[in-house]
Formats: C-alpha cells, sequence, structure tokens
C-alpha cells in the first residue's frame, strides 16, 4: 500500500476527515451537506458519508479515549468500518485529512486501514480480480512528516510479509523455502543470511533439532541472521529466536487434524516474525546490532522418527526425556538459546507458538510472557505492548513448577504433568539460558479462524509491531 504526503488538498480524491471540522468551507460542502454533518457529529455517528459524485467526503467522528493507547486502538479499529465503505464504493485513492494535528491519531488510523486491507489470494485462479480496489492513501497533515509516512509504510510492508510466508501452504514452505524467504529479504534489506546445514548442525551437538528432524524427507536448518550498522548504538547484540516448524504433524504424538494439524502451517510464525523485525529495522535504518535465529525442520510422523521413552542429548549437554513428540517446539527452541550464548547477548527474546495451553488461559487476545530480565525492561515491552495493542500478561517462572519436569532417567523431560502447560514449556527453556531472556508465547494471537477488526483472518504477524517499537526504545 503506498502512502504519500500532500502538501494541499487534491480536487477530485475522496477523503477520510479526522478531527473537528472548524473550517467547512475549504471543502465546498453545500448547506445541505453542511447541515447534515453537523446533525450527524451531534449524533455521534463514527462514520459520516457525503457523497459529492466525483469524491466521496467520509468523517471519522470516533472518539478519544482516557487512555491515549485505546484511543489509538480506537483508531485502528475504526478504520476497518471506513474500508468495507472504501471497497463497497471501489473507491481505489483516498486522502486521509489530519484536522486537529494529532500526529499518532492518524498514524493509527493508517496503521488499521493497510492492516485490514491485507489479502492472501494468490491462490485463486483469477487472483486479480479478488485483490482490493484501494492502491494509494494521500496524507494531508502539517505534523505527520515524510520519515513518519515511509517508516509506517516499511512496517506494514513487513506486516504483510510475515503473513504471506505464513500463509503459504506446507508444500509450498518447506525448510529450503523458508531459508530461502530469509536470504531474499536479507538481500533487500541489508542484512546477513548463513544457512547452518545438516552437518554443520551435528558439529554443533544441537540435539534437539536432529531429533524432531528424524521423521522428515527434508533435511533440517539453523538460520543466522545479523542487523550490524556502522552505527549501531549496543556492542552486545539483542538476539531474537524464532520457533521455525515449517509444518507440525505432532510426529508420532500425531494430532488430530480438525482445529490442530489442519492449521500447522502456522507453526513457524515466530521464525517470519524474528526475520521480519530484522527486515523491518534494517530498511528503516535503526541503528541497533540485532541477531535473529531460526531453527528450522518439521515434525512428522516416519520409520525413522523420534518417539517417547527416547532421550535426547542438548546442545549444552542436558539430557531429556521425550514423553511427547508434540512438544518439539521447546526442544529445537532450547538448542538456539544455547546457541545465542555465544553472541554475549544484552538480551534475548524468543517468540514461538509454544502451548495449546496459551490458547485455553488467553483467547486469541493475548500472549503469555515469561521473563528474568530487568523490570525496566519488562515496563518497556508493556509500553510497547499498550502503544501496538499487542498484548501479553506476563506469568512467574516460579521454582515450584520446576518439578513438572523431574525426570526418573534423564536431566528433565520434554512436558510436565499435563497442568499449567504454557509454564512447563517456559521452565523447559528457562534451563538452557545464562542471561536476561524473554519467551514469548504466541500460540493464541499468531493465527486466527476468523477476522477480529483489522486483523485479517490467517496469520497476524503478531509480535513484528511489539518488538520493533520495543528495540526502538533502546535508543532512548
Amino acid at each position: 500500500m503506498k502512502l504519500l504526503k500532500n502538501q494541499a488538498l487534491p480536487e477530485k480524491t475522496s477523503f477520510i476527515l479526522i478531527g473537528n471540522i472548524n473550517d467547512f468551507s475549504i471543502f465546498n460542502f453545500s448547506k445541505n451537506e453542511e447541515q447534515y454533518i453537523r446533525e450527524s457529529l451531534a449524533k455521534r455517528q463514527p462514520l459520516i458519508a457525503v457523497n459529492q459524485f466525483e469524491r466521496w467526503i467520509l468523517t471519522a467522528a470516533f472518539e478519544n479515549r482516557e487512555a491515549k493507547t485505546a484511543t489509538f486502538e480506537n483508531a485502528r479499529r475504526e478504520a476497518t468500518k471506513f474500508l468495507s465503505f472504501i471497497l463497497s464504493h471501489k473507491i481505489d485513492k483516498i486522502c486521509v485529512v489530519d484536522l486537529d494535528n494529532q500526529q499518532d491519531k492518524v498514524l493509527s488510523f493508517l496503521e488499521g486501514l493497510i492492516s485490514a486491507s491485507y489479502q492472501f489470494v494468490k491462490y485463486f485462479k483469477n487472483s486479480s480480480e479478488q485483490q482490493s480496489c484501494l492502491r494509494e492513501i494521500q496524507i494531508f497533515s502539517p505534523n505527520i512528516s515524510e520519515n513518519s509516512l515511509s517508516e509506517l509504510e516499511i512496517l506494514m510492508e513487513t506486516v504483510y510479509k510475515v503473513r504471506d510466508l505464513i500463509n503459504e501452504p506446507p508444500t509450498r514452505m518447506k525448510v529450503s523455502h523458508l531459508t530461502e524467504s530469509f536470504k531474499n529479504w536479507g538481500n533487500e534489506a541489508g542484512f546477513s543470511v548463513k544457512i547452518l546445514d545438516k552437518s554443520q548442525i551435528i558439529a554443533e551437538k544441537m540435539g534437539g533439532l536432529l531429533a524432531v528432524n528424524q521423521g522428515s524427507f527434508d533435511e533440517p536448518a539453523f538460520v543466522v541472521m545479523e542487523y550490524k550498522p556502522e552505527n549501531c548504538k549496543n556492542s552486545q547484540p539483542i538476539v531474537l529466536v524464532g520457533k521455525g516448524i515449517v509444518f507440525d504433524a505432532g510426529g508420532l504424538s500425531l494430532k488430530e487434524t480438525k482445529n490442530s494439524m489442519d492449521y500447522m502451517k502456522s507453526d513457524m510464525s515466530g521464525a517470519a516474525t524474528v526475520a521480519g523485525i530484522l527486515f523491518a529495522l534494517a530498511k528503516n535504518k535503526i541503528p541497533l546490532n540485532v541477531v535473529a535465529l531460526v531453527p528450522a525442520t518439521d515434525n512428522k510422523p516416519s520409520a525413522t522418527a523420534y518417539m517417547p521413552g527416547d532421550i535426547i542429548e542438548m546442545r549444552n549437554g542436558l539430557f531429556v526425556e521425550v514423553l511427547n513428540c508434540d512438544a518439539e517446539g521447546r526442544l529445537i527452541l532450547a538448542d538456539a538459546l544455547s546457541y545465542a550464548k555465544d553472541f554475549s547477548p544484552l538480551l534475548v527474546v524468543d517468540i514461538a507458538t509454544l502451548t495449546g495451553a496459551v490458547i485455553n488461559a488467553l483467547g486469541t487476545f493475548a500472549s503469555a510472557m515469561f521473563s528474568n530480565a530487568d523490570k525496566n525492561l519488562i515496563q518497556n515491552l508493556r509500553e510497547s505492548s499498550e502503544k501496538t495493542y499487542e498484548r501479553f500478561v506476563e506469568f512467574p517462572l516460579w521454582e515450584e513448577y520446576e518439578k513438572m519436569l523431574k525426570s526418573d532417567v534423564a536431566d528433565m523431560k520434554n512436558i510436565g504433568d499435563g497442568r499449567a502447560g504454557m509454564f512447563a514449556g517456559a521452565k523447559f527453556l528457562e534451563r538452557f539460558v545464562s542471561y536476561p531472556w524473554i519467551h514469548l508465547d504466541i500460540a493464541g494471537t499468531a493465527f486466527l479462524h476468523s477476522q477480529e477488526n483489522y486483523l485479517p483472518k490467517g496469520a497476524t504477524a503478531y509480535g513484528v509491531r511489539l518488538l520493533y517499537h520495543f528495540l526502538k526504545t533502546f535508543l532512548n
């Protein structure tokens, strides 16, 4: 979606007016139109439409909320209603007019409008007929800079890229396709991409990744991506780790198909997200040193698949008793978290569709967060969460949960006792970290089965906007 800043109001382009209309004359309203708008504003109608034949004028009369972050989210949600009107009237170009010089509110509206405009239509025979009519958004605002619009455009381009990757069908998103996509992103944005093949993964003693890959016809990969501009502010890198299970059948602990395995193309959402964050940081030239690690494989049943009862030696030397082959994400992430230590990281953030338990606890409205990091850092993340409305709930890493992972035959087992599943997953990962660390379980927020406001059905790209905003706070 192209964003263009205008220095003057275009004559024949349809408008969306955001804010209070103090001067009706500049829009050439007739007396009847002006009266209609005033009456509609008095009734607090959220969308007011005036047909001037050559253009529509739409007035966004949505209310400010007590909290600014709620006002911004309200603007995103209201944008969805305006998009419905735009599509139903086949409007291909719109000019958003900032009447009150409220930069953040207008940018949030644009964010919601672009997000809601996303489509995944490449597998329709007549895909061009399915595509949205809206192609261009112009902005008339005294305070919104071209840099702000460019940053937003790149961020939403990234969201689209991440959604596209996650929405791809499994046969078209094998490990080789995933790594090739990351190489292309790196070449386009300007970050390095190194792919460790199976022999190198063996040399690194990544027992978790190798075990999960045993049932696959395709070899695993371990992807190391790094964005390190010359003017970066941090000598120690921030490391992002994303779960890269390109399809999760559950291995020999086979999943049910309905409402489970049929959506497991999305189990690489964490991988797509961390690569996307690097893409956005690099294209927007944010001066941070950030590394992204992705252990990638599928998890399928076969004669060679790893089995319940197996014991795996992990990269850090711990032995893990496997009691459920569908608890595979933590096994590949654990090796990646061990590898992250080699970078002497300032902070490590892992993001993964890790447990079904988080969906039972929080639904699709928030992710679960566990951390050992400094409270000020977590407060920064919470503020970014509120600003972007990519929300999370923080849960504790109490030592009592450690008992759930106790094994009689190895250092630990890969599942708990059937209760508090997201705690078991987080406590498992904690055994592999020795640095400031944040874990985001996004199983409920990464992929939706129906549209929710400006978030589409399917992949949401949860975490891209949240962590991009959060990482920028390191510059303050």
